[in-house]
């Protein structure tokens, strides 16, 4: 005999006394769910009281999130050499960023980067180095000229 379990729809292969879940994080989130559903009120007020530490929580996650992509990514720009953190970014090498990030935050490519770890591929430059880089099409302290080797015509 085979059961289905309530919340994921998994056979339960050899179900033992009538089990309804293929495991107990099934169980968990499918009760917290009913829970939810009978009490909608409970999560709005809560969110409603708590909405500053939610946003707390959310503003520290991302300059931990960026504070760890810097310092992996050697902590200065590669351009120039500025290592202030207010003012350093993510750039893609190949400036292929618009078309990589298709619809992702900036967090999920901080992320992407951080877990990848692809040096070919993302660099760190200072706010000034990276305009630069993208409005002249070169890098601004070596006057090297990008046009030809970046795909931006001949």
């Amino acid at each position: 005999m085979t059961n289905k379990c309530l919340r994921c729809d998994k056979i339960i292969e050899k179900p033992r006394h009538n089990k309804k879940y293929c495991s107990d994080k099934c169980r968990e989130l499918e009760g917290g769910r009913r829970w939810r559903e009978k009490n909608p009120e409970y999560g709005r007020n809560y969110m409603r009281k708590n909405s500053h530490k939610k946003k707390g929580y959310c503003k520290r996650w991302r300059s931990n999130r960026r504070n760890k992509f810097i310092k992996m990514y050697g902590g200065k720009c590669n351009c120039c050499g500025e290592n202030n953190k207010y003012v350093l970014t993510l750039d893609h090498v190949k400036n292929d960023g618009s078309k990589v990030r298709k619809g992702r935050s900036n967090d999920a490519e901080y992320t992407k980067a951080i877990n990848e770890y692809r040096p070919n591929l993302y660099q760190i430059l200072c706010m000034n180095c990276n305009c630069l880089k993208e409005w002249y099409k070169k890098m601004p302290y070596n006057n090297e000229y990008i046009i030809g080797q970046m795909g931006f015509g001949s």
